[in-house]
């Protein structure tokens, strides 16, 4: 499941560049791969569920089809963490904002700027520094701020996905 979002992701680069893609595309792919995780990560929290449920709530008009429903059910049930909850919902309105203003071409534009600040900062290797030390949060915080807006998107949006996946798999290979 979640190894197959990250596949996914990974031939989508390849194929597009990532590089290439805009800022556009870039937010509303990332946020569908999320969305994704998240439906799975979910799912391995629901032994009984079959085919036919699993179809009836995640898909169409089902209860958890939506990124919103998911990022909730998901930490109501203390499964994702509050930070990383915080920056769901900076993503998924990012994404909003792309799909629906055709006048937001840039993560420069409109208020994209003060979403992305509003993120937890997380640098290079995807570790989340909120918690270290005062001075070296310090200095990250700096780096952080010295980064561009699709930059801190793109490592906050990565570590999500890294992370996602990997809680999926681990709970598909204890069967928790």
């Amino acid at each position: 499941m979640a190894s197959d979002h990250v596949q996914d992701l990974i031939t989508t680069l390849q194929q597009t560049g990532a590089r290439q893609l805009n800022d556009r595309v870039c937010a509303i792919i990332s946020a569908a791969f999320i969305e994704g995780c998240l439906g799975d990560l979910i799912v391995t929290k629901m032994p009984s569920l079959n085919g036919e449920l699993r179809k009836k709530m995640f898909e169409g008009t089902g209860a958890l089809s939506t990124a919103a429903a998911r990022m909730d059910v998901a930490f109501a049930l203390g499964i994702i963490e509050k930070s990383w909850y915080n920056d769901l919902i900076q993503i998924a309105r990012i994404r909003n904002r792309f799909a629906h203003n055709v006048r937001i071409t840039s993560f420069e534009d409109g208020d994209i700027p003060e979403i992305i600040g509003k993120m937890r900062y997380r640098l290079g290797d995807g570790q989340d520094y909120g918690d270290q030390d005062a001075q070296a949060r310090a200095y990250l915080r700096e780096d952080w701020d010295k980064s561009g807006n699709r930059e801190k998107f793109n490592s906050t949006a990565s570590y999500l996905i890294i992370t996602l996946s990997n809680l999926v798999c681990a709970a598909e290979r204890t069967g928790a």
